[in-house]
């Protein structure tokens, strides 16, 4: 199955439209590391290098 990388607050109509396509859902987590606004927007959280995928760390305070 295709897997697709969405934000977590993404509305549920949305979710059920990418799935129809026959992808499954992977939700980002809220990252701390950033402002509120772009804390859980996969553009900002997550890279692909050649066949790696790389997510930004949170801060742990």
């Amino acid at each position: 199955m295709k897997k697709c990388i969405i934000d977590f607050r993404m509305r549920n109509n949305e979710k059920e439209y990418i799935k129809s396509l026959g992808y499954e859902l992977i939700e980002t987590r809220y990252n701390n590391s950033v402002y509120d606004e772009i804390a859980s927007h996969v553009d900002i959280l997550y890279t692909k290098i050649d066949d790696i995928l790389v997510y930004a760390p949170r801060k742990l305070y």
